[in-house]
């Protein structure tokens, strides 16, 4: 030692020197901080003030009412002090550890991590494996968690050859309970949180944001279960003879819902999606009554729907910690309109839509004729117009989804040609618009009669002599409807 404020350390000698000093240091409880006193072991530790890089451990010190000092482990460049000065000592976990290191200089570029004759620089071991390097020259903040057991924590610098100043500082090791317990988890499915035990007089308080205690409570071990996808955080504290700690763990809960409009339309476009359970997750996606378009092993996919009532969207979603299958039932809805094809001008007629569900709105328009009753029901009564076809249109909304489809109905009118006058004894036509194929068309006459042409849209007739009335009628009939025309002419062969 060369001013009493620094270790030289060098092989098993030293090494002992140091453990034997700060063995009243060396042990495991909750919420420890060991900060190195210089007050406490003046001829060892530096005086070296505490880092001011994080506020936390700065109230600390100014609570304490002294200045802490770091452990150095030191060598000098000379070629004589090679080897490890080492910092150990043993904690029971389940246990979060932090610490605070520097190097006053790194070591040179070329020495190799991957040499197992000898490393240089200075290195945080647990049970006896390399986990952390120290890489600055400026205080850091570092911290390990450690499973259930006792584990051996060991700060080396390690110097395996001269020619640099191997000088490593460490200070501020804290050690705190932590919770052990899955990252992942599936909401309603029990699961298992622990902290280390503290002794038989140490008292457990358990809270879960999200979730339910099922059993264990005051004890270091819980069965517990999240309520709803997102997240949970569990917390216990912890409080026996010097222990007072309380810590908390943010764990990932999945929902196994599937995001998907429960209404859509056939043919359509849409997303359907999961919670994500983690980059390493597995997504396998089906659909029965459908296709997916993209996003297969993803936590979203693009599908359409082909056939027309349902559809079903399932999902198996694989991570540490999930099992999940997950599946929606979705209504697929095929916009149409029910109403005739073939109507006669003047009449009162129907049109419906297939059922969309209780929260489906219909807006109906006709052009060529009028709504009658019905609006904003699948059903409406309707009057056709005269002059051209109706058209009848309708909207089918659903939580924002739309689906459309228009019909056209013919509209008939029966207006019979015939001349304006008549004169006994002659022979003239009379004619009706043709109804299209299936249309019968059924002529009567009376004061004449037909002497060609029943049955279709013309007939010729002969109009009778003397000085009686004469008129003709036609029932025009097509898809069991009928309309009817009638004509007459007086005695004297005007037309009335």
């Amino acid at each position: 030692m060369d001013d009493g404020r620094e270790i030289h350390l060098a092989g098993g000698g030293a090494l002992a020197l140091l453990l034997a000093l700060i063995a009243p240091l060396i042990g495991t409880a909750y919420g420890e901080c060991s900060a190195f006193d210089g007050s406490m072991i003046a001829n060892v530790w530096t005086t070296e003030t505490y880092p001011a890089w994080a506020e936390r451990q700065i109230a600390w010190t100014a609570q304490e009412g002294a200045l802490h000092a770091a452990i150095v482990l030191k060598h000098a460049p000379s070629q004589e002090f090679l080897g490890d000065a080492n910092l150990s000592r043993s904690i029971a976990g389940p246990a979060a550890v932090t610490f605070a290191w520097r190097m006053d200089h790194l070591p040179p570029k070329e020495a190799s991590f991957e040499n197992s004759t000898g490393i240089d620089g200075l290195f945080l071991l647990i049970d006896g494996r390399i986990e952390k390097a120290c890489t600055s020259t400026e205080w850091d903040e570092e911290g390990v968690e450690l499973g259930d057991g006792w584990h051996n924590l060991t700060w080396m610098l390690s110097k395996d050859r001269g020619g640099w100043n191997a000088s490593g500082w460490i200070d501020r090791i804290c050690i705190d309970c932590l919770i052990v317990a899955p990252d992942r988890v599936m909401a309603g499915v029990p699961s298992h949180a622990l902290v280390a035990d503290a002794g038989a007089d140490a008292v457990y308080t358990w809270t879960i944001a999200g979730g339910e205690i099922i059993s264990g409570q005051g004890t270091p071990s819980i069965t517990w279960a999240a309520r709803d996808g997102g997240a949970a955080r569990v917390s216990v504290e912890v409080a026996a003879s010097g222990i007072d700690a309380e810590c908390e763990k943010e764990i990932l809960v999945f929902g196994c819902s599937i995001q998907a409009p429960g209404w859509v339309v056939s043919d359509s476009v849409y997303n359907a999606s999961v919670a994500d359970a983690g980059d390493d997750a597995v997504y396998n996606w089906t659909i029965a009554g459908g296709e997916i378009i993209s996003g297969q092993g993803r936590p979203s996919i693009v599908w359409t729907a082909r056939d027309v009532v349902a559809a079903r969207i399932s999902v198996d979603v694989a991570a540490p910690g999930i099992d999940a299958e997950c599946e929606k039932e979705i209504m697929v809805y095929e916009c149409s309109i029910q109403t005739l094809g073939w109507v006669v001008s003047g009449g009162d007629y129907n049109a419906t839509a297939p059922d969309a569900g209780p929260e489906a709105r219909y807006k109906w328009t006709v052009s060529g004729g009028r709504i009658i009753s019905g609006q904003g029901t699948r059903s409406i009564e309707w009057r056709a117009g005269s002059g051209g076809p109706a058209m009848i249109g309708l909207v089918v909304s659903v939580d924002g989804i739309e689906a459309g489809a228009e019909k056209e109905s013919e509209v008939y009118s029966c207006d019979m040609n015939c001349p304006n006058q008549v004169f006994s004894g002659e022979s003239y036509s009379a004619s009706v618009d043709g109804a299209g194929p299936g249309a019968s068309y059924k002529w009567t006459i009376s004061g004449g009669r037909i002497i060609s042409g029943q049955g279709t849209r013309e007939i010729e007739w002969r109009c009778g002599g003397g000085w009686r009335d004469t008129s003709i009628g036609v029932i025009v009939s097509r898809d069991g409807m009928e309309t009817r025309s009638h004509e007459r002419w007086s005695a004297f062969g005007l037309f009335s």
